[in-house]
């Protein structure tokens, strides 16, 4: 029999309270674990996870619960897959910090979620599949480019035994393609700025029946995530298709009329959406900030803590040299270092110490805090907007 394990991307989300959670003080992954069976790990995009959280993901969850993960972001979006730039040994660092929850029986697949930018080249393509050790872990691969819709690029995923995620998002078409033995379903949303903001009707849930239905033909197991997280739609959504289905348990029965009824009568008005930060489960405190007036400062503390913004803060204008503001491009020189802000491209570069200690985590410097403090007030809110809403694409160099 085909296995089904259909859950979200992420659990510890603080806008699910009173739709999702009901205990504010419980155990978020407790209480998520005791309703769903799996679920996919967003922040080791971000960084590489302490070996102390991954040993607690596996003594905390149940005996039977699957996570998958994240390739992080220095692989696919920093590195862009590539061999020569030393992404074997960032892949190796990952897989050992993971080991535990694959010895433990915990570890389902790990998703390769590449760059929007990043377009297909089969000899470098195939030299990233060629190191990855998919008898001893299962790989899927998600596609945000159409240049990767080719019978090349899905010659090559069956070649090396590699998963194509089945998508739903505004951009790339919902076509199940099956290339190793499970399937891999993510649903991302159809909302604007970003797509995760949306809600599914049970129309469009309908429509994904036949297609998993299709999939379960030829897969073992089928994976499942709903990513439009805000406001609690992914665990509600991703209820309606398991009743669906017509494998709902009497648990996730009784969860999906519990949150029907809280959407009919809410005890309080649902927040209004955020940055992409309030929603990476186990971030740092300093970076899941309540509501607040977004203003030029307080969205570099998004990126920056206080003493570096107060550094920042103290330094002169004219330390700024050489200074270009063009349309998509910022650069600039300060003191010995350069600045270069590619908005077209998605694109961070700068050269200090600080900055290349901080880039993996996606963090600022006191440069680039003082280059955002130089620039007009509504120049720098609308960039840092776009960096923090869609973080993921945008790469630290």
């Amino acid at each position: 029999m085909t296995q089904f394990l259909f859950g979200c991307s992420g659990w510890s989300y603080d806008e699910w309270t009173g739709s999702f959670y009901l205990d504010k003080g419980k155990s978020k992954l407790s209480a998520y674990s005791s309703i769903f069976s799996t679920v996919e790990i967003n922040s080791t995009f971000y960084a590489y996870p302490k070996k102390e959280i991954v040993i607690g993901w596996l003594r905390y969850s149940p005996e039977n619960f699957i996570f998958c993960a994240k390739l992080p972001g220095q692989i696919t979006h920093d590195k862009e897959l590539l061999v020569s730039k030393g992404v074997e040994e960032d892949l190796n660092q990952f897989l050992q910090l993971m080991q535990p929850l694959a010895d433990g029986g915990k570890l389902g697949c790990l998703l390769v979620q590449l760059p929007p930018r990043l377009k297909f080249n089969s000899n470098k393509v195939e030299a990233f599949y060629a190191i990855l050790p998919s008898e001893q872990f299962h790989f899927a691969i998600e596609f945000r480019n159409k240049t990767w819709l080719s019978d090349k690029s899905f010659e090559l995923l069956k070649k090396y035994n590699l998963a194509y995620t089945i998508i739903d998002e505004p951009h790339l078409p919902p076509d199940v393609e099956i290339t190793t033995n499970f399937a891999y379903f993510r649903w991302h949303g159809r909302g604007k700025k970003p797509w995760y903001n949306y809600h599914y009707s049970e129309d469009e849930l309908k429509e994904w029946v036949p297609r998993i239905q299709e999939a379960q033909e030829s897969a073992n197991t089928v994976y499942g995530y709903f990513n439009n997280h805000y406001h609690g739609y992914a665990p509600e959504n991703c209820l309606d298709i398991l009743d669906m289905l017509g494998i709902a348990t009497s648990v996730q029965q009784k969860t999906r009329g519990r949150i029907k009824q809280f959407r009919k009568t809410p005890p309080k008005p649902q927040p209004k959406a955020k940055t992409l930060f309030d929603f990476i489960e186990d971030a740092p405190k300093e970076i899941v900030k309540k509501k607040r007036k977004e203003t030029t400062e307080s969205l570099l503390r998004l990126f920056a803590d206080e003493g570096r913004i107060l550094n920042g803060r103290v330094m002169k204008n004219d330390e700024l040299k050489d200074l270009k503001i063009e349309k998509q491009r910022i650069s600039t020189n300060i003191r010995d270092y350069t600045i270069l802000i590619d908005e077209e491209k998605q694109r961070i570069f700068h050269n200090c110490g600080d900055w290349k200690r901080r880039k993996q985590s996606k963090k600022f410097c006191k440069h680039l805090v003082r280059l955002f403090l130089s620039l007009s007030k509504l120049r720098s809110k609308l960039l840092l907007k776009n960096i923090s809403e869609n973080l993921e694409d945008w790469t630290f160099e």
